[in-house]
């Protein structure tokens, strides 16, 4: 749809409070996960 963006932020651009931190990364983390899931997949 024209006019329309995502930005995905990662831990480096969140550093406002800790724990905010730890979540970004958790979901970076989960992300990775499926990633290295569906490459296994692949194969």
């Amino acid at each position: 749809v024209d006019g329309i963006s995502f930005t995905f932020f990662n831990s480096k651009d969140v550093v406002r409070h800790p724990l905010v931190q730890r979540i970004v990364r958790a979901y970076e983390a989960r992300e990775d996960d499926l990633e290295k899931t569906r490459a296994e997949g692949s194969k």
